[in-house]
């Protein structure tokens, strides 16, 4: 089988160390190429350039969402790797600096808690504002579906 080459983006350069340790330990013969911390999105074009440089297959962006996503559309053509994937966290979680939520709680989809449980200030105002908007679409929504139903359409 041939062996894929791994380019880590994102998180802290301690963090990165003890997740590429964490996946070499889980995975021997995979090559990890190389890895980079956060950086500034002015920089974006070099850090995609020194990514295409090392000739990766998979690269792994852990910057959060929107910002992965953003910055694999925009240096897509540069970025030279065969896949690319935002993983938000999953870095973080690879080190151990932060835990995901147990089986039985993922099933029911509250793993949105024990994120917020790790990270209140940095969560907290995130869902408050998008899960509003999105409990004020859901309700919009099923009044415009009882309107239609009471009209008889």
């Amino acid at each position: 089988m041939e062996r894929k080459h791994v380019y880590l983006l994102g998180s802290t350069p301690q963090l990165l160390r003890r997740a590429i340790d964490a996946l070499r330990r889980r995975y021997p013969g995979l090559i990890v190429d190389g890895s980079d911390g956060h950086f500034p999105v002015a920089e974006s074009g070099e850090r995609a350039d020194a990514i295409r440089v090392r000739g990766v297959d998979l690269l792994f962006v852990g910057m959060g969402t929107p910002r992965q996503e953003r910055f694999v559309e925009s240096q897509w053509s540069r970025l030279g790797a065969r896949v690319a994937m935002g993983v938000g966290g999953s870095i973080d979680v690879l080190a151990g600096a932060r835990f995901r939520a147990m089986p039985w709680m993922r099933r029911a989809g509250l793993e949105w808690l024990v994120r917020l449980a790790q990270e209140p200030r940095r969560l907290t105002p995130r869902y408050l504002v998008t899960n509003t908007v999105f409990c004020l679409l859901i309700a919009r929504a099923l009044m415009l579906r009882a309107g239609r139903w009471l009209r008889g359409g």
